[in-house]
């Protein structure tokens, strides 16, 4: 086991049979499981993929809700992630494959982890704590470990996050077996890659018991200094390394990807 400090925080790296899980043991939250620390959502293109491999991203986002600009259909879906697993065991890496799913049905949800061979689900509708129990039930069937993520959307470009709206929502979903939490900017009708941002000062008063991810807004301009100042130990994001919706750029991928390395190492 090999262990680290960054920003106060205490990091250990632990292998398992299926990936690496970051462990990390903040003063501000109890200690935790982290399944990535850096996530690249919204991929859609198989030189996107490639530029998300090789840039020491930890994670890899594909959004299966059909509104969004950033939408994959199943079958290249499956595609892009047998090119994730192969570039994997090329590089000796692990980049964990990542489902988003809004209001989607377990059965699909679970059809998609097994046809992907994905390695988290994260839920970004309006689904409630109560789908967990079901979902992980039946993720239990695959031969292969899926974590389930939970966004939860606060109000952006403001101090006031709703706190305390924010921390029954964390506990519910903490009581109901969620492994990790994303805390994502609240735009009516959108359902996250909006560019909105988060205030980070109230996001580092927050407190959970599972590992949270700061998403909303982020880009490589400003991720060290979310990440300095809202104490979060994984970053997520979507259009702030986009030439155009749905469409990611190399350069901006690795400037992320390094910028957040930065802080969290």
């Amino acid at each position: 086991m090999n262990w680290f400090v960054t920003a106060k925080v205490l990091v250990k790296l632990v292998e398992t049979s299926t990936a690496t899980i970051i462990e990390v043991s903040n003063p501000n939250r109890k200690s935790s499981m982290l399944p990535f620390q850096i996530k690249i959502c919204g991929v859609k293109r198989i030189e996107d993929a490639q530029a998300v491999s090789e840039s020491g991203a930890d994670a890899i986002g594909f959004n299966f809700y059909p509104p969004s600009p950033r939408f994959v259909e199943l079958e290249n879906a499956t595609a892009l992630c047998r090119f994730i697993a192969e570039s994997n065991q090329q590089l000796k890496i692990k980049v964990q494959k990542v489902g988003v799913f809004v209001n989607a049905s377990v059965s699909e949800m679970v059809e998609t982890a097994r046809a992907c061979r994905l390695d988290g689900i994260q839920l970004h509708g309006d689904e409630t704590a109560t789908i967990v129990a079901e979902l992980k039930s039946s993720l239990a069937k695959l031969s292969r470990a899926c974590f389930v993520a939970r966004a939860i959307r606060a109000n952006p470009n403001t101090a006031n996050l709703n706190k305390d709206g924010i921390a029954i929502e964390i506990d519910a979903w903490t009581q109901a077996g969620a492994d990790m939490l994303l805390l994502d900017a609240a735009v009516p009708g959108e359902f996250g890659g909006t560019g909105h941002v988060l205030d980070w000062h109230s996001v580092a008063d927050l407190e959970t018991n599972i590992p949270l991810t700061l998403a909303g807004g982020l880009t490589p301009e400003n991720v060290g200094e979310a990440i300095s100042i809202s104490k979060v130990q994984s970053v997520d994001v979507a259009s702030g390394v986009e030439a155009g919706p749905g469409i990611k750029s190399r350069e901006k991928i690795l400037k992320f990807v390094s910028e957040a390395k930065a802080r969290l190492s």
